[in-house]
């Protein structure tokens, strides 16, 4: 299975192109949240560094369980803590 580990800081993360990914062959995309020193809700840091997908689809994701919070489901509005981890499945989409 091929994996990208991306790491990313809260207070500075680098955007991730999700359709590059996509094409690339990518199955999983992880994003380690290595410091966050104020609440983020997931769907909001999402939405601000994916690039390729809009909120409203990130929501769906989250949702339905593609997108992961510490590999369990979870809710769009829940807050990333320091040392969580977001994983999306691009292989089920």
């Amino acid at each position: 299975m091929l994996e990208e580990e991306l790491p990313i800081e809260t207070t500075g993360p680098e955007s991730i192109n999700i359709i590059d990914c996509q094409t690339s062959g990518i199955k999983e995309v992880k994003i380690f949240i290595e410091h966050a020193d104020i609440r983020y809700r997931m769907d909001k840091l999402l939405a601000g560094q994916l690039v390729g997908w809009s909120r409203t689809q990130i929501v769906q994701y989250i949702k339905s369980g593609l997108i992961r919070l510490n590999d369990r489901s979870t809710k769009p509005g829940t807050a990333v803590c320091t040392n969580d981890c977001i994983r999306i499945l691009l292989d089920s989409l």
